[in-house]
């Protein structure tokens, strides 16, 4: 088993042998270091389990290198303790303004020093467990979505043929084109899933071409006018006559729409309606902007943010809040790729509004 690193920073030598001599006998591979900065530039590369800091120092003190460690999120969770000779409450509270996890007085008790250095790497011990079952569970998610994809595109493919084979069979016509939407949408929340983890680490890029958005819109209504039909709700679209050029990822952000739309029409009254609005820029106006109207029970204001952070998820639909999903949290995410936003208002005289703005003109954020 790997011997915990312990950091210890101290400008003066004697403080950096007392700290090594109070931790030599209990197996620890400590590192000394004589200045903050020294600190900083060991963690470019390393990553220790404890971090004993000196607070009175030259240049940086232990109050900023700390602050500078808990900005750095590769470094965020590994636990700090300050030794300090100041008292006072303003000392504490800057301390804990800068993140420390844990305080030591001088002169420092050897006993005491022991004692906190154990609790912190418990503490940071049970953070990496945690860490690694979370990684674990992530791949093992991803696993199961790239495995469901298969059959969703063999069901998918029997449905071509049986539409094939029963192409003057209204009823049969019907029913597989329900059945497709149905897959096309478990197809859509796999690739949203995996999109999502992309983007979260740092592998997404968009893959831009100059798209008609008018045509765009106008593909994924028609996908959708079966659902709406046996839903019995109008799926209405109110479109401008000129075209709509504009530089996106033609596929995500047609899952974008894909994913407001069914949302809309999942939550939405019988006999109501659905409406998706496309407004060209103006001279005084430089975006686009698509909305998505419907007259479902509508989002109470405290959750409108909520809903499209994706660990939100779980605990809104529990508490029975609608229009929730992953696809909500990989939709926002998608549109500031492209450099837009993605908000919800309140409709009319009841239901949700969700608007997309683009820019006309932008460098596309990548996730």
């Amino acid at each position: 088993m790997n011997a915990k690193k312990i950091c210890i920073v101290d400008d003066e030598p004697i403080g950096r042998e007392v700290l090594g001599d109070a931790l030599g006998l209990q197996g620890y591979d400590l590192l000394l270091f004589a200045s903050g900065d020294e600190l900083l530039h060991y963690l470019d590369t390393e990553t220790p389990d404890v971090i004993l800091l000196d607070v009175m120092m030259p240049g940086k003190d232990g109050f900023a290198v700390c602050r500078q460690i808990k900005a750095d999120e590769r470094h965020q969770h590994v636990p700090v303790i300050l030794i300090t000779a100041l008292s006072g409450r303003q000392a504490l509270l800057k301390g804990l303004e800068a993140g420390a996890d844990e305080f030591l007085s001088k002169p420092v008790n050897v006993l005491e020093l022991q004692a906190r250095v154990r609790t912190m790497l418990r503490i940071k011990t049970q953070y990496d467990a945690l860490q690694n079952a979370m990684s674990l569970r992530e791949d093992l998610m991803h696993m199961v979505v790239h495995d469901m994809k298969h059959p969703i595109a063999s069901a998918m493919a029997h449905c071509y043929f049986i539409q094939s084979a029963n192409d003057k069979n209204e009823a049969v016509a019907e029913g597989v084109d329900v059945v497709l939407a149905q897959l096309r949408r478990l197809l859509g929340f796999a690739d949203d899933i995996l999109a999502s983890a992309r983007m979260d680490e740092g592998k997404f890029t968009l893959e831009l071409s100059t798209i008609d958005l008018k045509q765009m819109i106008q593909s994924v209504l028609d996908e959708h006018q079966v659902l709406a039909r046996l839903a019995n709700i109008d799926l209405r679209a109110e479109l401008p006559a000129q075209t709509s050029m504009q530089d996106v990822d033609y596929e995500i952000l047609k899952r974008v729409l894909e994913n407001l739309l069914s949302n809309a029409l999942k939550y939405s009254e019988e006999g109501s309606s659905v409406t998706v609005c496309l407004q060209c820029p103006t001279p005084d106006r430089a975006i686009y902007r698509i909305e998505v109207h419907d007259l479902g029970p509508g989002i109470d204001p405290s959750y409108r943010e909520r809903i499209f952070e994706k660990f939100e998820v779980a605990a809104l639909k529990q508490s029975g809040v609608a229009q929730t999903g992953v696809g909500l949290a990989f939709s926002r995410k998608a549109i500031e790729a492209h450099g837009g936003v993605l908000y919800m208002k309140e409709n009319q005289p009841h239901g949700s509004i969700f608007t997309i703005e683009l820019p006309t003109e932008h460098e596309a954020l990548q996730a």
